[in-house]
């Protein structure tokens, strides 16, 4: 990236440093944007309103953003960094992504305090800066966590050489709370007692990485919780609580565990590369209780200033059976009723089956995707991308396309 480096006795405002006038402190700016089209092919093969922020209308905004990251050098192994970004999924709402203090306490231990990106993957560092690898964006079905993918704590980094191969140890702690994306709206979450661990190993022209990371998790929705009050409410017969609390409760996600396992491989020759990575999450005691399994594999060659490329991907998890049927087996005790009952009774019974159903179906995935790619490096520090994409979905029987095109520029 290109730098621009100020030389002032005064404190960085966007990192809110207070320095004293008598240290020289370095500041320096760097920043990335993207800026992509893209539109789906046939909009009646949407399972949903889009497909990777795409409808059947060309979209400019959905997937590009606009970044500028600093860096004050205080001296003495100190720095402070902080990246504000602003992505046109969120209207260009402008927000920090990383604030946080670094200390370098020997050449090979780092330690840093404040938010930062979670080393949940081989890209995670560069996650937003689409300059930096070869799509327009990571693969969806790995790289898609609905927007958890920082945290505020502590980070440690310990990087050496074995035997000639580079070494790198990241151990993360700390707690996140966040609105995220879900199928049934936004949802307030909240992540506590996190902690990573992750390890990569490089040499020449091979990359080997495990990661492996817990945390209590707890995610409040609206739909989820109208739904449990009005189970937990219905009595049959009057006065004897129908619906278990224990099976409620396998529908909540409230301070349950949450496990995040993850293995890549990296090959790169210059001229050849090869990337896969295998994820599993889950999480226990709740709808999310059976871990869903993520994976692509990635190949291209480069020639000149081209990279062609194709990816393959994979999402795949089980429907929660037990969770599900330990509530609509009791609800089932009210069905020979139904016919008796009033209109408006007959439709918050409905309601409550079918909400309970939709809960837990978030859970069942199957789905594998295709993509393939060219960039084009036409500037120092500007490559120009397209891409084409085409997602079988077996629970929803259908196959979504779409065509993309895209700018990535660092400066």
């Amino acid at each position: 990236m290109k730098n621009k480096i100020l030389k002032s006795g005064f404190a960085l405002s966007t990192l809110a440093l207070v320095v004293s006038p008598a240290i020289a402190t370095e500041l320096r700016f760097d920043g990335f944007a993207s800026f992509v089209a893209g539109q789906v092919l046939d909009k009646d093969e949407l399972a949903d309103t889009n497909f990777r922020g795409f409808d059947e209308k060309m979209s400019f905004q959905e997937n590009s953003l606009f970044a500028i990251q600093a860096r004050a050098d205080l001296q003495d192994k100190l720095s402070a960094t902080a990246q504000i970004i602003a992505k046109g999924s969120d209207d260009y709402d402008a927000k920090f992504n990383w604030a946080y203090l670094s200390y370098e306490i020997n050449n090979e231990w780092t330690a840093k305090f404040g938010r930062s990106r979670i080393p949940y993957f081989l890209y995670s560092d560069v996650l937003d800066v689409g300059y930096a690898y070869h799509w327009i964006s990571p693969p969806d079905s790995v790289y898609n966590l609905a927007g958890f993918d920082s945290a505020d704590g502590i980070t440690l980094d310990y990087q050496t050489d074995i035997a000639g191969w580079t070494s790198r140890l990241s151990m993360m702690g700390g707690r996140a709370d966040t609105t995220l994306s879900t199928a049934t709206g936004d949802a307030d979450t909240r992540v506590s007692d996190v902690w990573v661990l992750a390890w990569s190993m490089n040499y020449d022209w091979l990359t080997l990485r495990i990661v492996h990371a817990e945390s209590e998790l707890t995610i409040t929705t609206d739909l989820v919780s109208g739904l449990a009050a009005g189970l937990g409410s219905l009595e049959f017969p009057p006065g004897t609580t129908l619906i278990s609390q224990d099976a409620i409760d396998d529908m909540l996600v409230e301070n349950d565990r949450a496990s995040f396992d993850g293995v890549a491989v990296a090959i790169d020759t210059g001229q050849f590369f090869a990337i896969a990575e295998y994820t599993e999450l889950g999480i226990a005691d709740s709808f999310l209780e059976d871990p869903g399994k993520r994976w692509y594999v990635s190949g291209g060659v480069r020639f000149g200033d081209f990279t062609a490329y194709a990816t393959v991907e994979g999402y795949e998890s089980d429907l929660n059976v037990s969770g599900q049927e330990g509530i609509t087996d009791q609800l089932d005790v009210l069905a020979p009723f139904v016919p008796f009952m009033s209109d408006a009774e007959r439709a918050g019974y409905e309601q409550l089956y079918g909400g309970t159903v939709a809960v837990f179906s978030q859970s069942q995935q199957d789905q594998d995707t295709y993509s393939v790619g060219l960039r084009y490096n036409f500037h120092p520090s500007a490559a120009a991308k397209l891409e084409f994409i085409q997602q079988d979905d077996k629970v929803n029987e259908v196959e979504p396309q779409a065509i993309a095109f895209a700018i990535d520029l660092v400066y």
